[in-house]
């Protein structure tokens, strides 16, 4: 039982023999490989290609411990068959409710820290593109459910908000790349969309956590480049002093806890890619 418990799986009969129990051994005493792996209470799957564990008895206490690990690998919460394929069938499931009491007593994804915010809000995301919004009454049980969520947003209908949905934009969630691309390229060209806030205030665009997901984007600015619309940017920047410059520097700086060496370069491209010329010429200009 102690190699297989630290091995995870059915050992070999190498792994048995390299732990100092040799072939000849389980021979005398058990006849075969086969009757030794019973006496362990231990055999192999046959509905699984690869060797797995499929325990006599499982007590409820192990169950829920394997539902919580399986749940923090998966980042959301497993099915039944995610279970048996990774830890094989469980022997009187009826006598603890059925898989579905399992997964509330198991309550995988708690205020533990098990799941993030921001991958709450990544589940969701593909899930309504896909799908569409799930009745908060009935969430499907492979997603994370109200209570982390209520946790982290108060209510269903701030969540529903904070990642960008409301039936009045519901339509963008549906946009391809393309289709949001060339919308967004006629949204600039149109005066529509001009600074980043626009896309929160005006209804006739799409919430910027939409615009994010659906271009793979974190920047307004490299947002601009993947629509070619590098005149964001020039609007955004021109406008700015050179001591209002630094100001953004500085404030940069705090917020990435780099007040004492400053931002970087890479800093940067990854926060006000435009303010990089904008900064080096101010200087030179001195």
């Amino acid at each position: 039982m102690q190699i297989y418990n630290r091995l995870k799986f059915v050992p070999t009969k190498k792994e048995i023999n390299e732990c100092g129990i040799s072939s000849e051994v389980i021979r005398y005493y058990f006849g075969t490989y086969k009757e030794f792996l019973k006496e362990v209470g231990v055999t192999k799957d046959k509905d699984v290609k690869s060797p797995k564990l499929v325990e006599k008895h499982f007590n409820r206490e192990v169950i829920l411990k394997q539902i919580k690990e399986l749940a923090a690998k998966l980042k959301k919460i497993p099915t039944k068959e995610e279970y048996e394929k990774k830890y094989g069938k469980i022997v009187g499931l009826r006598q603890y409710g059925g898989f579905s009491n399992l997964l509330e007593l198991a309550s995988p994804i708690l205020e533990k820290g098990e799941i993030s915010k921001v991958e709450i809000e990544d589940i969701y995301l593909k899930y309504i593109k896909e799908n569409g919004i799930p009745s908060e009454k009935d969430l499907p049980k492979d997603l994370p459910q109200l209570k982390i969520i209520k946790k982290y947003f108060k209510t269903f209908k701030n969540f529903l908000a904070g990642i960008g949905y409301v039936e009045s934009r519901a339509a963008f969630y549906k946009m391809s790349k393309e289709e949001l691309i060339c919308f967004l390229q006629e949204s600039v060209d149109n005066k529509v969309l001009k600074l980043p806030k626009d896309f929160n205030l005006n209804i006739n665009l799409p919430f910027w956590e939409t615009v994010k997901f659906i271009l793979n984007c974190e920047t307004f600015d490299e947002m601009a480049d993947i629509i070619d619309r590098q005149e964001l940017n020039e609007i955004r920047y021109n406008k700015y002093t050179r001591k209002e410059v630094v100001m953004l520097y500085k404030k940069l700086s705090d917020k990435l806890g780099k007040m004492e060496t400053g931002a970087t370069i890479r800093d940067l491209e990854l926060h006000h890619r435009a303010l990089i010329p904008i900064i080096f010429q101010s200087y030179l200009e001195v």
